[in-house]
Parts: C-alpha cells; sequence; structure tokens
C-alpha cells in the first residue's frame, strides 16, 4: 500500500488542462514575424524552437536544461507486534495506510522546485518574440513502514522461516510501491519544459504571455505525472492483490 505527498517550489498551484492562452501564436507567428506553420528550427536568444503544423511552439531542450532528479536513500521504520505464533503475528500485522488498513505502508514524497522564471524578447519585424526559461529540480523521498515481530527472538525455527517468508514478500512488495514513485518520478522530470514562447506586438505583452505559458506548462506535467503515478500504484495493488500474489 502506498501514501502520496506533493509539493513543490517556485509558486502556484497544481493545476491541469489545455492551454488555450496562446492560439493566437500562429498568426503573429505567420503573418507578423514571418514565420510559417511547419517551418523550422529557429533560434531566439540562443534557444532552438519550431512551429508544428498544428500550430503549437515547441522550443528544443538543450542538454544543460536537462532536469535533475535526486532519490534519497529508503529508509524503513517498524512497528511491534505480538504473537504466540508466527501466523497469528502476521494476523496481527496492521496499520493505518492512507484510509487503508494494510501490514505494510509506502509514504513517498515527490518535490518538483522549479527556480525564478527568466523572460527575454527579441524585436522581429512589427513584434517582439519572447522566451521564458526556467531550471526544475525534482527530488523523491520514501518510508516504507513494517511490522516487527517482537516474539521472533524466542521462536522456533520453524515459525521464523514463516516470519521471514511474510516479511520479504511484503518488504518485496513496498518496494515496488517505491520503484514506481521513482520511475515516475523521472518521468516527470522528462517531461518539464523548460522553456516557453510568445509572440506580442508589445514587449510586455510578449514577455507575460511567454512567462505565464511556461509556468501553465509545468504546472500541467506536474499534474498528469503526479496523476500517472498514482493510477500505477493502484494498478500494482490490482495486479498483485495488495501484495497476496506478489511475483
Amino acid at each position: 500500500m502506498a501514501v502520496f505527498g506533493f509539493s513543490f517550489g517556485g509558486g502556484g498551484a497544481i493545476g491541469s488542462g489545455r492551454d488555450t492562452s496562446f492560439d493566437w501564436a500562429r498568426d503573429f507567428f505567420g503573418d507578423v514575424v514571418g514565420y510559417r506553420v511547419g517551418d523550422g528550427p529557429f533560434q531566439v536568444n540562443g534557444v532552438d524552437f519550431t512551429i508544428r503544423r498544428d500550430g503549437e511552439v515547441t522550443s528544443l531542450r538543450t542538454p544543460s536544461q536537462t532536469v535533475n532528479v535526486t532519490v534519497n536513500p529508503t529508509s524503513e521504520r517498524y512497528y511491534d507486534v505480538s504473537g504466540e505464533t508466527a501466523n497469528e503475528a502476521i494476523g496481527n500485522s496492521t496499520i493505518t495506510c492512507g484510509n487503508t488498513k494494510s501490514a505494510g505502508c509506502t509514504d513517498y514524497s515527490i518535490t518538483r522546485t522549479t527556480g525564478r522564471i527568466s523572460p527575454r524578447t527579441e524585436k522581429r519585424g512589427r513584434s517582439f518574440v519572447a522566451i521564458a526559461t526556467a531550471a526544475s529540480t525534482v527530488t523523491v523521498d520514501v518510508d516504507i513502514t513494517l511490522p516487527n515481530w517482537i516474539g521472533y527472538e524466542v521462536a522456533s525455527a520453524r515459525e521464523r522461516a514463516i516470519w521471514d517468508s511474510f516479511i520479504s514478500t511484503l518488504r518485496k512488495h513496498e518496494q515496488g510501491h517505491a520503484e514506481r514513485a521513482v520511475s515516475g518520478a523521472r518521468r516527470l522530470a522528462a517531461n518539464l519544459p523548460s522553456s516557453a514562447l510568445a509572440t506580442a506586438r508589445s514587449e510586455r505583452m510578449a514577455l507575460s504571455a511567454a512567462v505565464y505559458r511556461l509556468r501553465s506548462r509545468i504546472l500541467e506535467a506536474t499534474s498528469i505525472a503526479l496523476s500517472n503515478i498514482s493510477m500505477a500504484q493502484r494498478q500494482y495493488d490490482v495486479e498483485t492483490n495488495y501484495g497476496r500474489n506478489q511475483p
């Protein structure tokens, strides 16, 4: 069972949905700036971009803009359970994990931090092309909670073997949750935009639009990634019957 927590830096809130505020970019790029849909790549202030056939302006991330992912060491915590036998102790192995009772629990936190957004402009004809850039980092923290049978030391070898098998399977299941959290965080980092373009007849409007577009896309990418992680965790529990059929 997994419990999720998310935090983010750089201001704003988690959001989703398509950004429709920049549909006019096609007209500006096509008619004012002189770029045509499907052309490219072009370069503004050292950042390459293209205009796709659907009219979307796409910036191309450079290696220096790769989002770094920090995965902190997974920690294990324990709660005590009693029982005359291993099976009795297993039956008593229950904690609250989120809104569910479970023998084990994986708490994971994914932190996306985005630095200050830096916008720049370049004059093109009668319009201004603005590009907003920002560096982001993603950090993952995972805590796994498992039961500790307080009668283990005085139990027979047979009872210990039963408990050891149970704990090994439970730990493997919780580590599966941890792996899915880390994998999802890496996909989040891979999909986080580091730049956005906009154009307008005034420099101020172009700058504001580029900043808004980058912030919106970062939040949208974050929301989608976190939703996918939660879905993967639920599917994993269903596939393994919450660890009972752990391969």
